[in-house]
């Protein structure tokens, strides 16, 4: 089952990454 490791893998990045962006954007407002 390495596809659903693989969904897993680009579920946290998507993940993070979204969460990275909303730091930025916290960041400018300050």
């Amino acid at each position: 089952m390495w596809q659903n490791k693989l969904l897993i893998f680009y579920e946290f990045y998507f993940t993070y990454f979204i969460y990275d962006l909303t730091k930025i954007d916290l960041n400018k407002n300050l």
